[in-house]
């Protein structure tokens, strides 16, 4: 039996405020205002724990450090944006078989879309001087 703490607990309300991906770095970040002293083992360990009981699954892009999200969510695709590294969720599915009409023969079991550029919060700042 896995006992509860403060800061699981904690942890498991950060995940139920966020609306998109977080990374463990995320996590330590959304309590730094609190009185929690969360060090970033305890999350990792809480992570993988919140993983194992179904809570949290893992959003993977390659080349990137591994992001959670709530499991409960219906499947949909992320954004990335190319400026701040925020990661969104993309509500709803592209139409596959429309995108695999020329891989005649093949099955699909899954998928995963990645869409990148600038999020709203980028698009508005003011350019960056050189």
């Amino acid at each position: 039996m896995i006992r509860s703490t403060k800061q699981r607990a904690l942890i498991r309300e950060v995940f139920e405020q966020a609306d998109r991906p977080l990374s463990p770095q995320d996590v330590i970040a959304a309590v730094a205002d609190s009185e929690q002293n969360l060090g970033i083992a305890t999350v990792y360990r809480t992570l993988k724990m919140l993983r194992e009981q179904g809570y949290l699954v893992a959003v993977e892009l390659p080349g990137q450090p591994t992001f959670y999200e709530r499991a409960e969510h219906e499947h949909h695709h992320h954004f990335q944006c190319d400026q701040c590294g925020i990661i969104l969720d993309v509500p709803g599915c592209a139409n596959v078989q429309r995108l695999s009409r020329n891989l005649e023969g093949c099955e699909i079991d899954r998928h995963e879309i990645w869409l990148f550029g600038r999020c709203a919060d980028c698009c508005e700042a003011p350019p960056a001087e050189a």
